[in-house]
């Protein structure tokens, strides 16, 4: 039997944790992903994109779960490959932050909405969560030198 060990609402969540529980030795399932990869407004009626693994390997996949929330495997790819280029606030340097809609952009994406009737998800700034100022990483130049 299969047990269901997590569940996403984003099919690449999913397949991030398959990679992760493969890499340790584990064999997961993915249910659900291609039915919500071909239409995203199933994942609420299917109850999301589900990872599961075998009866016998709850147990270890549930530690592996535990250790990813923690941050000790974050921890681990900082010790080997260093610096993992996080985006930082540039006024205080913290990585903390959320993501925030302005009200233009709200208005705009429901104007488009109400016109067209195409919904258009508003553009989601980054507000650094202990100095409150918004931002938004530099963009990767593709210029060649």
């Amino acid at each position: 039997m299969l047990t269901t060990v997590a569940i996403f609402r984003d099919p690449w969540e999913a397949q991030l944790l398959r990679s992760r529980l493969e890499a340790d030795g584990l064999a997961p399932f993915v249910q659900y992903y291609n039915h919500i990869s071909a239409k995203w407004s199933y994942a609420y009626a299917l109850g999301g994109v589900h990872v599961q693994v075998v009866d016998d390997e709850v147990s270890e996949a549930g530690a592996i779960i535990a250790r990813m929330r923690a941050g000790a495997l974050l921890a681990e790819l900082r010790d080997e490959f260093g610096e993992l280029d996080e985006p930082r606030c540039p006024k205080c340097g913290s990585a903390d932050f959320r993501r925030r809609a302005s009200i233009p952009q709200i208005i705009f994406s429901f104007g488009v909405l109400f016109l067209t009737g195409v919904p258009v998800p508003p553009v989601l700034a980054r507000v650094c969560r202990a100095c409150g100022s918004p931002w938004d990483p530099p963009v990767a130049s593709t210029s060649e030198n």
